[in-house]
């Protein structure tokens, strides 16, 4: 719905999704941005 919104409320017709699952036990925020590896 969000890419649906700015590409029809703007000239942007090329986006570029990242995600990746996070550990949500036992590590801190820190940790977490490097494990696991992408």
């Amino acid at each position: 719905e969000f890419v649906d919104t700015v590409s029809s409320c703007s000239p942007t017709r090329h986006f570029i999704i990242h995600a990746r699952k996070a550990l949500l036990k036992g590590l801190n925020p820190a940790e977490n941005r490097r494990i696991p590896p992408l």
